[in-house]
Parts: C-alpha cells; structure tokens; sequence
C-alpha cells in the first residue's frame, strides 16, 4: 500500500480534490479534521494549548475556542510554530494508527497544509501538489472563511510558496476554476494504482 499526500496552499481546493479521491474509494485522512478532533478529545493536548495560550482561548464547555486561538498565533510566527509542535506530533501518531487500518487499498491519502513544512513527505510514497492563483485562492478563502484580505495574506505568508510545492511534489493538479480537475484526478488514481502494483514500498510505520 502506498502513502500519498495531498497539499497545497489555503483555498487552492486541496479538500474538494481529497474529496474526488474518496469517492474513488480511497481512504483519505484530513490531518485538519483530526486535528480539531484531538484538541477536542485529547485532554493531555487540550491542557498544553491551554498552558501556552491561556485560559481566554478556553470556551465555556470547556472546548477549545478555534477561532480565538487562530486569531492569536496567526500574525506571531513564533506562536504558530509553538502551536504546531504542540499538535503535529499527535497528528502524525495517530496516522499511523489509521494507516495500519487501511491495509485493503492499493494507496491511502493524508491531507495536510504542512506535508512540505513538517517533513512529513519524507513518510510517504509520493505528495501530490493543489495548484491555483493566488487571486482565486484569496477570493475562495474570502467566501468560504468570511476572512479579510489582510487575513489571508498572512496566512499565506505562513506557508510555503507554490513554487516550493512545485519543487518538492510528485504529482500536479491545476484547480484554477478553468481547468477540469476531474479528469486530473482520474489519471493521477489510474498512475498511483499502477505503481502500487509494481512497487512493494519499505515499510515505514
């Protein structure tokens, strides 16, 4: 079984294309969705967020209050990367749970933003890359997120640049509103089931 990632920078369409894939019948795991599971779920996580950002990001069912605590680190570097140390760890420990779990597909798929950023693709087979313009990225977003302008471009700034994705992937999808991305998809599928028929990759979990 092959691991493969899917990334790309925020609104290039990364979940609509993951999407695609599962109705291919491809197991996909959302390192974002997990995420927000476990800072739910996690009490030991819940606690150290906690620790590191105070109480007032705490809401009164004692959740964690999301938007506060991105409002919080996302113009400090410094806390984003505190925040993400916190985090990807046990992200990327209970992916490797999951993966074992998934033994009947040719390939798996995780989702993430950071693949490039955390080193993450030194784990998996292949990383396949979410293109788009920058302008139609931030008018998604600015939909989507009801964020500002400003927002969003610092959020980018957080992020690695396509270019560097571009240096790094595997595999490219184009998601520019003009390009069909289904037909994308249904190639890079028929590609990767081929290769994990050829190639018996080294465990890595």
């Amino acid at each position: 079984m092959l691991k493969i990632g899917i990334t790309g920078g925020i609104g290039s369409g990364k979940s609509t294309v993951s999407i695609l894939f599962k109705q291919l019948g491809i197991p996909i795991f959302c390192s974002d969705i997990e995420a927000k599971i476990l800072m739910t779920n996690d009490e030991n996580l819940l606690l150290q967020i906690k620790n590191n950002f105070g109480e007032d990001i705490i809401d009164p069912n004692g959740k964690i209050n999301t938007k506060k605590l991105g409002q919080k680190v996302f113009y400090h570097s410094d806390l984003l990367h505190k925040l993400n140390s916190i985090i990807h760890p046990a992200v990327r420990t209970y992916f490797k749970q999951w993966v074992r779990k998934q033994s009947f597909s040719p390939y798996i798929i995780n989702e993430s933003a950071l693949i490039f950023e955390h080193d993450l693709y030194k784990e998996l087979d292949a990383v396949i890359v979410v293109l788009a313009p920058e302008d139609v990225r931030i008018k998604r977003v600015m939909k989507r997120d009801r964020l500002s302008e400003n927002d969003i471009l610092q959020r980018i700034k957080n992020q690695i640049t396509d270019q560097e994705r571009k240096q790094k992937g595997n595999y490219f999808i184009i998601n520019d509103d003009i390009n069909p991305v289904i037909p994308q998809v249904l190639k890079i599928n028929a590609q990767l089931i081929e290769v994990a028929k050829q190639k018996k990759p080294k465990m890595r979990f």
